[in-house]
Parts: C-alpha cells; structure tokens; sequence
C-alpha cells in the first residue's frame, strides 16, 4: 500500500509541476504563436498560390461523327485505297482510312503535340507578357518553355466500354498561378487545334473527291478516245465499201444493168445471192444499178449520222 501511494503521489507531482510551468512560460508561448500566425498570413499575401489542373480528353461521340457515314460507306474510300495502295511517290498518297472517332482523336492530339496552338494562345491571352529588353526571339523561346509545361499523357481509360473501343484517355495537366487565363488558354488552344482538325478532315475529303474526279476524267477520256478510234474506223469501212460500190455501180451502168433480173426465171434472189456471190461466181455489179445506189444512199447516210 506505500509503494502504491507513493506511486500516485509521484505522478501528482509531475502534472503539477508540468502545467506550473507552462504557465509560467504562456506569454514565450503565446509570443511564438503569434509570430507564426503573422509570418504565415504574411506569405499567404506575399506569395502567389498556385494551382494543378488536369482535363480529361475523349474522342467525341457516335452521335457527332455519324456525320461521315455516309463518306464511309460509300466507294470512294474503298477505291481511294485501292488505288493509293503502294503509292510511294512523294505528294501522291492520299489518306483514305475511313474518318472515325479514334481517327480523329488521334489526329487532335498529334496537332495538340506540336505545341503551336498552346503557344499561340499563350501569346493571343497574354499569359506571359514580353519584357521591355526583350527580343522576339528570346520570347518566343519563353513561351515555348511555359507551353511545354502544360503537359499532355495518357493513362488507361478503366470506364472504356466496347463501343469506345478506347483504351486510353488522354490528359491535358498543368500548374499555374493564373487559373483564369490558364483555363482560357487551354479552351483557345483546344479550339483551335479542332478547327485544324476539321481543315485536314476537309483537305482529306477534297483530296479524295480530287481523286475520284480524275480518274473519271481519265476513263472519259480513254473512252472518248476509244469512241473516235471505233468511228474512224467505221468511217474508213464506209468510204472503202462506197469506193467499191461506186465501181460496181459504173460498171453495172456501163453493161445496161438496171435491176438484178438474172437468174430469176430460175433461182430466187436469195439463192442467187447466197450461193453464187458467196462463191465469187457471179460479179457483185450483176445486182444492178438500183440496188447498189440504194445500198450507197444507205451507208451515205450512216456516214453522215458518224461525221455529226
């Protein structure tokens, strides 16, 4: 029971010297706080907070790009392909993938990798501000710093699902003590990278239709030159059938001969034409005069149908 009490009394006396003595030092203590109090309120006024954002980018939805289905869909870019396929010479090649949204996600990010539309908004919203001694140059080569800290990654997309068919998602991360014109910059440049985005869909898409119109032109002209061809030569056996007519026709005229009459007592026209003149036995003037002018007047008038 001693060694008890005394315990107790031991740990009595400790508390009680401990608080004695804070008290006796409240006002070092209550000093020191103080101080702490005003040095931190007095950075929090002197020193600018800054701020870390971060912007999920996505590929824009179905909805929006259903707007190229029918593109998609049609020959143009199938035939594109095929005929782009193993194009290697320079300035030839034509990109005639279909435009979907992974397509065009791509295609945003790698303008937003060129860093030219963060830089030019940083100088459009004055997000840095050129120093009076300062070149163009030297400017230039600061805003390409700062741009470079808005920095552009990607991470996996755990909420993809298939109909995205994405497995990452793109971040835009940053750290600013401007919040305000860090947003605005990022919001212009976004704007402008889409806007370039849409230029290349519409130089793709003019390139393409440049594509299919050329090779029309080419097969209108292959025909074209095709159908000349074909008349010329219908032409040439026209007037080399007339020049053998127009022989036939004067000697038929010179021998008396009017109308094919020969033979009729005994064959018909039919046999004697196609079992005589076909074996060369009988001269082709024998049809007569009449005959061969309206065989002449035929083949005149096709000459003129082919000439018109």
């Amino acid at each position: 029971m001693k060694l008890e009490e005394s315990q107790k009394y031991d740990i009595e006396t400790t508390l009680a010297d401990i608080i004695r003595t804070i008290w006796s030092g409240k006002w070092t203590i209550i000093g020191v706080s103080a101080v702490t109090c005003i040095i931190t309120i007095i950075y929090l006024m002197v020193i600018t907070p800054t701020y870390k954002g971060v912007l999920e980018i996505f590929p824009i939805s179905i909805n929006e790009v259903s707007k190229y289905n029918d593109l998609n869909s049609s020959k143009l870019i199938s035939e594109c392909a095929e005929r782009e396929e193993g194009t290697t010479e320079q300035g030839t090649n034509i990109n005639c993938n279909v435009i979907d949204n992974q397509k065009l996600i791509s295609m945003f990010i790698q303008d937003l990798f060129t860093y030219e539309s963060i830089e030019r908004s940083i100088k459009q919203n004055m997000y840095l501000k050129k120093n009076k001694n300062e070149t163009e140059l030297e400017f230039s080569s600061r805003v390409r710093k700062v741009a470079r800290t808005f920095f552009i990654s990607k991470k996996e997309n755990k909420k993809s699902r298939d109909i995205v068919q994405q497995k990452y998602v793109w971040i835009l991360s940053f750290t600013t003590d401007q919040p305000d014109l860090a947003v605005k910059v990022i919001s212009d440049s976004l704007l402008h990278s889409n806007n370039n985005v849409s230029m290349q869909v519409k130089s793709q898409i003019d390139k393409i239709m440049e594509s299919h119109s050329r090779r029309i032109r080419m097969e209108l002209e292959d025909l074209d030159i095709s159908t000349k061809l074909l008349l010329q030569k219908e032409k040439l056996g026209t007037q080399s059938r007339l020049a053998f007519l127009s022989e036939q026709k004067t000697m038929a005229h010179s021998l008396g001969i009017e109308k094919n009459v020969l033979f009729l007592q005994r064959y018909s026209p039919e046999i004697v034409m196609d079992t005589f003149i076909s074996k060369g036995e009988i001269p082709y003037y024998y049809r007569g005069v009449l005959s061969i002018e309206k065989e002449m007047e035929m083949l005149s008038s096709r000459v003129l149908s082919i000439l018109h």
